[in-house]
């Protein structure tokens, strides 16, 4: 089968990437040194390309790593609430044709995210992943979301308390976003299952996004 054949090539089966226009990558490091020179402002006295650049950070923010976005919140470049609604607007704009994203915990990070600026601004020691957005999947705890192990037997398998990882990485900031895929019980290499179906490879549906964490890949 084509999953079964690494080379199989199928241009027409694949999911294109977003045309970045004029967001021209790769700048994730120029757009940082660029922000490093300037305050926060809605006024931008630069160059055309450091506007450019500027004015792609709201919808580049989610091309970033999670570095490089702690740096930028705590450096005041962009508010929490900045980073986690890029992301969650990249997921409405592509997660339909992958399905890596099973579960969109929008109005809870979202909630997380105002919270976690309000911090920001009343000066309160910040953890190393201050608004950070992160993924769970679906075999591991996170409080008042459903552990499903992709089998429709635990569909509302709600988690009372996350697991220690889990709350570690809270603790130090982040922001869960959203539940991801795998397959059941995460057992197997290709990303399947019984509740929420397959996860496709975004650069090419006839090969397999991978497993047990297909969907976080």
């Amino acid at each position: 089968s084509a999953l079964k054949n690494p080379r199989h090539r199928n241009a027409s089966t694949r999911l294109q990437p977003r045309d970045p226009g004029p967001c021209i990558q790769p700048h994730n490091q120029a757009m940082l040194r660029v922000l490093d020179q300037k305050p926060r402002s809605p006024i931008f006295k630069g160059t055309k390309t450091q506007w450019v650049k500027e004015s792609c950070l709201a919808q580049e923010l989610w091309r970033l790593s999670a570095t490089e976005l702690a740096t930028i919140i705590l450096n005041k470049k962009a508010s929490v609430r900045e980073v986690v609604q890029s992301h969650l607007n990249r997921i409405a704009a592509v997660n339909n044709a992958v399905n890596a994203i099973t579960v969109v915990l929008d109005e809870m990070a979202l909630v997380m995210a105002d919270k976690a600026d309000q911090a920001i601004a009343e000066g309160v020691t910040l953890g190393s992943l201050h608004g950070v957005p992160m993924t769970v999947k679906e075999n591991i705890d996170l409080k008042d979301t459903a552990t499903t192990m992709g089998v429709p037997e635990l569909e509302d398998a709600v988690a009372p308390v996350d697991a220690p990882h889990i709350a570690q990485l809270k603790e130090a900031g982040a922001i869960p976003i959203g539940r991801t895929n795998l397959p059941d019980f995460g057992l197997r290499y290709h990303t399947d299952n019984a509740l929420r179906g397959p996860t496709k490879n975004p650069w090419n549906r006839e090969r397999t996004p991978g497993g047990s964490s297909g969907g976080d890949a």
